[in-house]
C-alpha cells in the first residue's frame, strides 16, 4: 500500500468585518481590526492528501454524528477506492 497522509479537518465559520482596514502609512504596516458582525453559521468538512494533491471541502449546516460518519464514509468508499 502507498504512503498515504489523508486528513479530515471539521471547522465552524462565521464571519462578515464590520470594520475597514486603515489606510496604510508610507513605512507602518496595515493595521487590521477583527471585529466581524455574525451572519449565521456552516460547517466544513475539509479532507486531504497533500502529497498526492488531494482536496475535498464539504459544507453543512451543523456538525452532527450524522454528518462526521457521512463524510467518512465518502472518504473511504468514493475516495479511497477511486484513488486505487
Amino acid at each position: 500500500m502507498p504512503n498515504r497522509v489523508r486528513e479530515l479537518v471539521n471547522s465552524p465559520k462565521e464571519a462578515n468585518d464590520v470594520t475597514p482596514a486603515l489606510p496604510v502609512s508610507p513605512g507602518q504596516p496595515e493595521r487590521v481590526d477583527y471585529e466581524y458582525q455574525r451572519v449565521g453559521t456552516a460547517n466544513l468538512f475539509v479532507m486531504g492528501e497533500p502529497l498526492n494533491g488531494f482536496r475535498h471541502i464539504e459544507v453543512t449546516q451543523r456538525r452532527t454524528i450524522q454528518d462526521y460518519t457521512r463524510q467518512l464514509q465518502w472518504l473511504a468508499e468514493v475516495a479511497y477506492l477511486a484513488s486505487r
